[in-house]
């Protein structure tokens, strides 16, 4: 990711203790979000808070919701 906006990144394994924090940041941040990405419910209240509510995903039709 950093390399794709012109930041250069250590190969992995050249520093292992940044390499251990960022991957244990990442394992806590998945496992916390895991279950509320399982609830139809829950993806629709997040949607809804990260896109505001007009810009409901379009249904089935293919008509937009307002």
């Amino acid at each position: 990711m950093l390399r794709g906006i012109g930041l250069p990144q250590p190969p992995p394994g050249t520093q292992p203790a940044r390499d251990a924090l960022k991957l244990a940041f990442y394992r806590s941040v998945t496992t916390a979000i895991r279950p509320l990405r399982a609830s139809l419910k829950m993806r629709r209240a997040l949607r809804r808070i990260a896109l505001g509510k007009r810009r409901e995903l379009l249904s089935e039709g293919g008509v937009r919701r307002a």
